[in-house]
């Protein structure tokens, strides 16, 4: 029985790794757009947060992510390993949808 157990859990935590790296690629793609002009400013960042909040994101998590998406934004010569992971995990109506 702990078996079956552990298989679900197991399931769980691949299900919600692969939720919070859509999530992630979703939030970093929406700060590189929004910091294209090389300025982050306050009411981009309340637009952000509200899309995002619709994503079941935490203020603290989208924190980090937009701190650690501008520190990598300036050796960032590509898109690709957020659109990759989008294109990857979301099918045509999946990624249709808006946040």
């Amino acid at each position: 029985m702990k078996l079956f157990k552990n298989l679900f859990k197991t399931k769980e935590i691949e299900e919600e790794s692969k939720d919070s790296s859509i999530q992630k690629s979703i939030c970093s793609l929406m700060i590189e757009v929004a910091y294209a002009d090389n300025q982050l400013d306050e009411s981009e960042l309340k637009a952000m947060a509200n899309s995002l909040s619709k994503l079941d994101i935490e203020k603290e998590e989208i924190q980090e992510i937009v701190d650690a998406t501008l520190a990598k934004s300036k050796e960032s010569i590509s898109f690709y390993e957020h659109t990759r992971i989008l294109n990857d995990q979301l099918d045509y109506d999946q990624k249709k949808r808006s946040p």
